[in-house]
């Protein structure tokens, strides 16, 4: 059942308890400049791909910005870009499919600024999911008055359930007679507990057709592996390699390096279609499935490499993106940021 809970944010300048950070958003690194790109087509977000944005249609869209007006007075201000949602009565913003197994405590944070001194912030909206159940509602509760016009580090103590997936939305909900714009930079999910795996630096490379992989853990709670994968469009991931954890648990970095072709990821997405619709297609024996298994998989495996010459081209001249899934002794898991491919 949907259920609210309203203004039960609080304003502060900075962070004033210990906590530790399981995400966190900052618009992108690469300043977008005198641009303003809608929300629904920049690519240039923290953890594009491993998370699913949603801006509202129309002639004022929520666009990304970067300018005059970039975050700052709090600790974590990153400066350069921000979201801006327009007071059109229907800008949104939305992020899902953020990991919190392992969590406690979860609170959301973020930076915020508003262009109208009279606005508290009542008209922005922002609803918390986890796991799909029923939202969380409450607006930040902001200063009014000369000088309001600020940057505003927010941090909810509404209560939010532990599980496995959250999703947050951020909704403009002023209108004509009421209209004021916000500003929302370094969104982040904290909790009381640490992290299983903090990871540092990653980076691919694309060498000819093979695939270069290394990443850094900071810290490792429990490790047991990782599972490097692989997308053309940011969205759809297959695993190309797994790698041990060299050490479960670590306070010190770590470094992995993971090398893997690119046919091979390719020839794996398309080789069980094929032989299942070869096999299981006509009225055969099982025997004769089995046979036709064996020859046709190295059938396949000796052509993949003509046969698939083109799709693989294809994907080569794209754009490629890259994650990190780790993987606990237990089995919960969580990712890294998805970064893209360089060529």
């Amino acid at each position: 059942m949907k259920y609210i809970i309203t203004l039960l944010f609080f304003a502060i300048s900075h962070p004033v308890f210990a906590q530790y950070t399981f995400f966190e958003e900052n618009m992108g690194g690469t300043s977008v400049g005198a641009s303003i790109l809608s929300a629904n087509s920049y690519t240039g977000y923290l953890n594009y791909g491993a998370v699913a944005y949603a801006a509202s249609s129309g002639s004022s869209t929520a666009s990304i910005r970067s300018n005059s007006s970039s975050s700052s007075g709090y600790s974590t201000a990153s400066g350069g870009n921000f979201l801006f949602l327009s007071g059109n009565n229907s800008s949104f913003f939305t992020i899902q499919n953020i990991s919190i197994l392992g969590a406690t405590n979860v609170r959301v944070a973020f930076g915020v600024s508003k262009t109208s001194t009279a606005s508290d912030g009542s008209t922005l909206t922002v609803q918390v999911s986890v796991d799909g159940s029923g939202a969380i509602s409450f607006s930040p509760s902001l200063p009014t008055g000369a000088g309001t016009t600020q940057w505003y580090y927010i941090v909810s103590s509404v209560s939010i359930p532990s599980g496995s997936s959250l999703s947050i939305s951020f909704y403009n909900t002023s209108g004509p007679e009421n209209s004021v714009s916000y500003r929302i930079d370094d969104i982040a999910v904290l909790s009381d507990t640490p992290m299983p795996v903090v990871f540092g630096d990653i980076a691919a490379l694309l060498d000819g057709e093979n695939l270069y992989a290394s990443w850094t853990t900071l810290q490792e709670i429990n490790n047991d592996y990782f599972e490097v994968q692989l997308s053309d469009d940011g969205k759809h991931f297959s695993t190309i390699a797994t790698l041990k954890s060299k050490d479960g648990n670590s306070d010190r970095p770590q470094h992995y390096e993971v090398m893997a072709p690119l046919k091979q990821w390719k020839g794996l997405m398309v080789l069980p279609v094929l032989l299942l619709s070869l096999c299981w297609g006509s009225r055969r024996s099982a025997l004769a499935k089995m046979l036709t298994v064996i020859l046709m998989g190295g059938l396949l495996g000796a052509t993949a490499c003509s046969k698939d010459s083109s799709a693989i081209d294809s994907v080569m001249d794209g754009k490629l993106f890259l994650r990190i899934k780790q993987v606990d002794v237990d089995g919960k898991y969580e990712y890294s940021k998805t970064i893209q491919v360089i060529r």
